[in-house]
Formats: structure tokens, sequence, C-alpha cells
């Protein structure tokens, strides 16, 4: 007997989720938080585990911000009958830090390090396991009515979809804090460029 492979998934084993009294999730980046890179973090989300790592410096919240996350098929050569094939999806996430004045020191270190991330919307908060590069700038429009922020670029690629959990375990945590003791020595330069 001859059994032919494939590495596609059968339609009968997908399964696809559906709720008749589904509330649609609103949008809008509202909040991220930088994790230091390889740093394990529970699924569903959980506050004690949470907390701990942001008071060890492992976690750092910008709780308010706006902007968006957005992604591209990345592709490879085909084989066989195949043209091409899909191998990875490239993923921008974009946002405004209104914090100004006092973070030049925060997004400076920020971008030169690499990161995992967070990023919540409504009620969903997503975790992004691969590794994240930002780059970060604040420019000044000739518009005096015009605010300067910070535009923080974040960009990864993974063959996998962000993660997404509820956020209520830890929406606690994107409300504009203060860790007053426990940040690790791996990210207090990070952490102290705020404190100017």
């Amino acid at each position: 007997m001859i059994r032919y492979k494939k590495c596609q998934t059968d339609a009968a084993d997908l399964v696809h989720s559906c709720d008749p009294c589904n509330e649609t999730e609103l949008g809008r980046v509202r909040g991220i938080a930088l994790v230091e890179k390889g740093t394990q973090i529970s699924v569903p989300f959980n506050k004690q585990e949470f907390e701990s790592l942001i008071e060890n410096g492992r976690i750092i919240v910008i709780p308010n911000t706006t902007g968006s996350e957005d992604s591209s098929p990345v592709y490879g050569p085909g084989y066989g009958d195949s043209d091409q094939r899909k191998i990875a999806d490239e993923h921008t996430l974009s946002i405004k830090d209104p914090a100004y004045k006092q973070n030049r020191k925060f997004w400076e270190a920020a971008e030169k390090k690499e990161w995992n991330l967070l990023y919540r919307s409504e009620t969903q908060l997503n975790h992004v396991s691969a590794s994240v590069s930002l780059t970060a700038k604040a420019p000044i429009e000739d518009d005096i009515a015009s605010e300067v922020v910070w535009n923080v670029e974040a960009k990864w690629k993974s063959k996998n979809k962000p993660v997404n959990s509820d956020l209520e375990p830890v929406a606690e945590f994107f409300n504009c804090h203060e860790v007053t003791e426990g940040a690790s020595s791996a990210s207090s330069s990070t952490t102290a460029a705020t404190e100017e």
C-alpha cells in the first residue's frame, strides 16, 4: 500500500468558532509593553506573573498610545507545481507615545535592543514572541496646533500569528504607574531613561 504525504491541514481538522451573541472587538493599538527578549509569559495572562515581571524590569508598559498593526505575507520559491509558497508574515506596528518631553533617553535605549512585544486593543492583549526591532522619532510639524509625540515603529517577521487573550486579568497594569523597587539590572538603563 502506498500512503501519500502532504503538509496541509485537512479541512475536516479545522474548526471555526462562531457565536451568535459575539461582540465585535474595537480597534486601535491602545497600549503596548516591551518585553525582555526570551521572557516566558503565560497565555492566558496571569496577574501575579505579570506583576512580578514588571517589578523585575522584564516588562515595560507604555500604557496610553494610539496606532495600528498590520502584516504582509512573505513568499519563498515554490516546488513541483507550486509557483510560490508562503513562509512567514512581516508585521509592522506603528504607535504614537504622547509622553514626549521625558522619554528621549528611554526610546534611544530601547532602539538598541531587540524585544518581545505585547499590544492591546479594546479587550484583547496580543503577545509576540518573535524578535522585535524598534525605531522611534519625534518630528515637529510646521503647525502651532500640532502635538509633538514619539512615533514608534516595531517590526518583526514570524511564521505564527500574534497570540491574543483577554486583557482583563492584567488590565490594571495598562494604567500609568511607577515601579519603585525590584527593577532588574538588565533593564535599568532603559527604565532610568524616564527619570530625567
